[in-house]
């Protein structure tokens, strides 16, 4: 019976799917702005990044099998045993318009620090430049948003899967 757990368990370490810290990890389900984050307030108003980006991780983590879970207020009681273990806590820092050239280029920045049972295991910032497209559904200051949106996610997802200290993804590096 013993051989019989402890074969798949070897199978997921063997493939890296199991840690120590293999549990979902908590994001919340609205990424907060970092307190002098350099974004207008129409970007903050219309484009929901705060809501897209949290969406969009969790839905690369299902694509790429990483166990995160979108919560509330994540990691707001630590003494609750039902509470998630391994936290990430996100900001977007910056998102900015860039002029010149044909066509505008827009910046997002995020910084964020994964916790496990409250000890910090790693933390980054992250960058990813988007260009408006003349295709119509690249056009407008959301959809070229939209798109760092994506590309950080990914990023995001990547680095979780092996966290490091003082990481820089995407076009931070």
């Amino acid at each position: 019976m013993i051989a019989t757990f402890l074969l798949p368990v070897a199978m997921l370490l063997d493939a890296g799917l199991a840690s120590a810290a293999d549990g979902p990890i908590s994001i919340a389900t609205l990424v907060p702005y970092a307190e002098k984050a350099e974004v207008r307030d129409s970007i903050r108003q219309e484009c929901g990044l705060s809501a897209k980006l949290s969406k969009r991780i969790l839905e690369r983590g299902i694509k790429k099998k990483t166990p995160i879970v979108r919560v509330g207020n994540p990691g707001a009681n630590p003494d609750d045993p039902n509470s998630l273990q391994r936290h990430l806590a996100l900001r977007i820092t910056d998102a900015i318009e860039t002029v010149g050239g044909l066509l505008p280029t827009h910046s997002l920045s995020i910084d964020g620090v994964l916790k496990e049972d409250g000890r910090v295991v790693g933390t980054f910032v992250g960058t990813r430049f988007a260009r408006a497209s003349l295709i119509p559904f690249r056009h407008g200051e959301c959809a070229v948003l939209r798109e760092a949106v994506n590309l950080l996610a990914k990023d995001v997802v990547k680095w979780v899967r092996k966290p490091s200290l003082d990481a820089r993804l995407g076009d931070a590096r």
